[in-house]
């Protein structure tokens, strides 16, 4: 009787281990994997986590104020200027790119709508289009499994992508609310070697700054069906450079962290936010931007990457410093009204219109910085701290209590 009370507990103990094991573990990964989730979107943001800078109805919000301090202290681990870069970062690690995903298009006919036939994707070449550059769009599209196509065996294409037949473009700039018709762009039509990718060019005047738009209206010949579909596209175009990089101008530790100078010769003088990536190697390390007040003529930008970034990512020097790019801000709104007040103020922000869009692009710098070679003992490992931060944790804390 003993023996068998005994495997009996025995089996109760290994059933209750099975048990919490199927319970929690999958639960613990669940959490680890949106803590580091949360943690990664923290460390990216060179804004201060939604809920720190002001106060809120928290209870609204469905989040505790214990949580918005935790995620203020997990944000302000490092400066708003430098933060850290990993491959899952694509606006910064691919500036220049606008991800787009081929659309599958509905297809009509006698009324009724069927599967669809296509895919489509209208992809612009660059995000930015800067002085001296064309824009260029590309209109690929491809079949959606072999059952969808109307046309008999021995007529169809093997290929997976499909003949475009481009019925009408409509391209024009874009300045809310108005639109200006832009001269046409040039097609080059796609072949069969191309994958049947048709390009659209434009050499973008002095006068085409701001957001230009296309739609291509265009059918693809399936047997004895001929189904049309249109696509938007959008690029910004800066055709007028405010300024220019002049290059690199050396390097150095500074408290612990690495202090990059770029030379930077400004035309227009205006607010301008500066930015480069730092690289081990091929690993993504280090962003760092800086954002300046400059006036007409030749001067020097200092880009710091923080210490404790290079702690965390483990990589020692040398590094590659790429992707050095900038925008010049053309608010219309004036700063110094804003001290008026609050009434003036408020009939100033309500007659507020823009004339000209909101920015221009300074023209990339393609060629990259190797620096000095670095250890890791070199840098502070130490989190940022500064008078704004403590008092930020100081109101805060106020507010929980």
């Amino acid at each position: 009787m003993t023996r068998y009370r005994r495997g009996l507990w025995l089996v109760l103990g290994l059933l209750f281990v099975f048990f919490f094991i199927w319970l929690f573990i999958p639960n613990a990964e669940k959490d680890s994997a949106k803590e580091k989730s949360r943690k990664d979107r923290l460390s990216e943001s060179t804004q201060e986590p939604f809920g720190a800078s002001q106060r809120f109805d928290y209870n609204k919000l469905k989040v505790s104020r214990a949580d918005v301090i935790a995620d203020y202290k997990e944000w302000a681990k490092y400066p708003p200027n430098s933060r850290p870069l990993r491959s899952g970062h694509t606006a910064r690690t691919q500036y220049w790119w606008i991800p787009k995903r081929p659309i599958k298009l509905p297809y009509v006919k006698d009324g009724k709508l069927l599967e669809p036939l296509h895919q489509c994707l209208l992809q612009p070449k660059e995000k930015h289009i800067m002085e001296g550059e064309s824009v260029e769009f590309f209109l690929v599209c491809s079949r959606l499994g072999k059952g969808n196509s109307t046309d008999s065996p021995e007529n169809q294409d093997s290929s997976p992508y499909a003949p475009i037949v481009i019925e009408r473009l409509e391209f024009y700039r874009y300045f809310s609310p108005n639109k200006y018709p832009l001269p046409l762009p040039e097609v080059i039509p796609g072949t069969q070697e191309n994958n049947y990718i048709h390009t659209f060019r434009y050499r973008p005047r002095q006068e085409d700054w701001g957001r230009l738009k296309l739609v291509a209206h265009f059918s693809i010949p399936e047997g004895n069906e001929k189904p049309s579909y249109s696509l938007l596209a959008s690029v910004f175009s800066s055709p007028e450079a405010p300024a220019r990089f002049t290059g690199f101008q050396g390097e150095a530790i500074v408290n612990g962290s690495l202090v990059i100078r770029v030379g930077l010769n400004v035309k227009i003088p205006a607010r301008y936010t500066i930015e480069a990536n730092l690289y081990a190697g091929k690993s993504p390390v280090a962003y760092a931007k800086k954002d300046s007040q400059l006036k007409q003529g030749a001067q020097q930008i200092k880009l710091l990457f923080f210490g404790k970034i290079f702690h965390e990512a483990g990589h020692p020097g040398p590094y590659r410093i790429v992707g050095l790019r900038g925008t010049q801000h053309n608010s219309a709104l004036n700063t110094e009204v804003l001290r008026r007040p609050p009434k003036e103020v408020q009939k100033y922000l309500q007659n507020l219109k823009s004339v000209e869009p909101n920015k221009r692009i300074i023209p990339s710098y393609e060629k990259e910085y190797l620096t000095d070679s670095y250890e890791l003992d070199e840098f502070s490992s130490k989190e940022w701290d500064s008078p704004k931060k403590r008092r930020r944790l100081n109101d805060l804390k106020k507010i929980r209590d």
